[in-house]
């Protein structure tokens, strides 16, 4: 039997690991995660995480914060679509932010 050299080894577990990045979704915790980035990254806001919730099943985020913080969020609500856009994927991407 041929021995495959470490180039084929590489290049058959790369397709095998890309297969499974496209099947896999990120936990509820990690889009969590990035949603709480991308605040941050835009607004300058730090928010903490347990005042974040997000729905998997309607793929909405919750936030329990104050109404003026909400407000501010609102107007940068396509901003922060595009961020998550970005970093997840797209069936991950929640669709409503309030």
């Amino acid at each position: 039997m041929k021995q495959k050299s470490p180039e084929e080894n590489n290049q058959q577990i790369g397709n095998l690991l890309s297969r499974y990045k496209d099947r896999l979704k990120p936990p509820q915790a990690s889009v969590e995660k990035v949603f709480l980035e991308a605040v941050e990254s835009i607004t300058g806001l730090t928010i903490d995480k347990s005042r974040v919730r997000y729905n998997v099943a309607g793929r909405t985020i919750s936030l329990q914060v104050s109404a003026m913080i909400k407000s501010e969020l609102k107007t940068k609500q396509t901003e922060l679509q595009k961020y998550l856009t970005e970093k997840l994927p797209k069936d991950r991407v929640p669709t409503v932010i309030f």
